[in-house]
C-alpha cells in the first residue's frame, strides 16, 4: 500500500503535536511520508521539525526531530495557508502509523462503548457503574472510606480536589 494512501486528515493535537521553529503548527494531514501543515506565510529557512506522538501505553509523549523538503510552494487558501513537507525518517514513519493505529483503537473504542471502554483501554480504570453521584463530599467519603477512615469537613463549606499526577497512581 503507497503511504500516501494511509494519509489521515483531522487527527487531534493531543495525539500529534508539530513545532516548526519552535512555533506550533497545525497538522492539516498526516502520513508515514508526508506532513501537511497550516501556515502563516513562507517557512523558516532550516528551521527544526520537531513532532510530539503521544503513547497511551506510557501516557507520555516521545518527541521526534526529522529532517524534511519542502513539496511545493506554499498555497494560499481562504483562510491561511497550507505547505507539504516529505520526510523520509523511517522512525517517523514508525511513530506515524503507531499513532493512526492507536487513533483507529480510539474511535472503535468509543464507537463500542463509549468513554467508559475508552477509559478502561487508555488507563486501566475500573468502568463506571453509570452516572451515579453522591449528593455530598461526606457522602462520598463515605463511600470511598467507609472502613472508619476520618472524614474532616471544612467549616467554610469548600471543596477540596485531589489531583494525582503520576501514571502509577
Amino acid at each position: 500500500m503507497s503511504a500516501e494512501c494511509e494519509a489521515v486528515e483531522g487527527v487531534p493535537s493531543g495525539l500529534i503535536a508539530c513545532t516548526l521553529g519552535g512555533a506550533e503548527l497545525h497538522i492539516l494531514r498526516i502520513s508515514p511520508r508526508s506532513l501537511w501543515l497550516r501556515v502563516d506565510g513562507e517557512l523558516p529557512m532550516d528551521a527544526p521539525l520537531a513532532l510530539s506522538f503521544y503513547r497511551p501505553e506510557r501516557g507520555l509523549y516521545t518527541r521526534l526531530e526529522v529532517e524534511y523538503t519542502q513539496s511545493g510552494p506554499v498555497r494560499r487558501e481562504d483562510f491561511g495557508a497550507s505547505v507539504r513537507l516529505s520526510i523520509s525518517d523511517p522512525q517517523y514513519a514508525a511513530a506515524v502509523r503507531r499513532s493512526l493505529a492507536d487513533l483507529a483503537n480510539y474511535v472503535t473504542w468509543r464507537c463500542e462503548g463509549g468513554m467508559e471502554r475508552c477509559t478502561l483501554e487508555l488507563t486501566d480504570a475500573p468502568a463506571c457503574d453509570g452516572d451515579d453521584f453522591c449528593a455530598s463530599l461526606e457522602e462520598q467519603y463515605a463511600e470511598w472510606f467507609g472502613d472508619g477512615a476520618p472524614i474532616v469537613s471544612d467549616p467554610q463549606g469548600r471543596a477540596l480536589a485531589l489531583i494525582l499526577s503520576d501514571p502509577d497512581q
